[in-house]
């Protein structure tokens, strides 16, 4: 799974660059909606003319890219759906739509957001949790990353020290 998403990723970034996550709903003609509630998080609603998500402005910045990410996902990899999810749903909810949907966001914030990921400390599920994202999408990340070990980070962008320089 993390391979073909990965690609998919990678191949929205080579057709628009590596935009804000607000810039990237615009590209991919999503409007955004901003709807204060504490119950719901995001939503989606696709339509012909493109798609609607909302989002709560109550929710604190990274959290609000990581749902808007998260919606965007699901545009490219699920057209025709609609949804709305509550806060235990969207981001405990370990089915198959929902997973890709966040590990997309995953790979695009940890692309997009060098910074934060590397304050988190290159831990997949701090960066996760800093973007309202699934504590699965981060065990995926985790687990490609264990396996693969610095091929995934280079993959990711991200300069990996040779093992040789390393000073115990």
């Amino acid at each position: 799974m993390f391979g073909r998403i990965f690609k998919q990723v990678s191949d929205l970034i080579s057709r628009c660059g590596l935009l804000h996550p607000r810039e990237l709903a615009d590209y991919c003609e999503v409007n955004v909606l901003y709807v204060p509630t504490k119950r719901l998080r995001g939503g989606f609603i696709d339509i012909p003319d493109g798609a609607i998500v909302v989002v709560s402005p109550l929710l604190p910045r990274f959290k609000r890219y990581g749902i808007l990410l998260h919606e965007v996902a699901h545009k490219i990899l699920h057209p025709g759906t609609n949804r709305f999810m509550d806060h235990a749903y969207i981001r405990y909810s370990c089915g198959k739509y929902e997973l890709e949907a966040h590990l997309f966001a995953l790979i695009y914030a940890v692309l997009w957001d060098r910074e934060g990921f590397e304050e988190c400390e290159y831990d997949p599920h701090r960066f996760a949790d800093k973007y309202g994202l699934s504590p699965q999408a981060a065990d995926v990340v985790a687990r490609e990353i264990e396996v693969r070990g610095p091929e995934v980070l280079k993959a990711l962008g991200y300069k990996v020290p040779d093992p040789e320089d390393w000073v115990p």
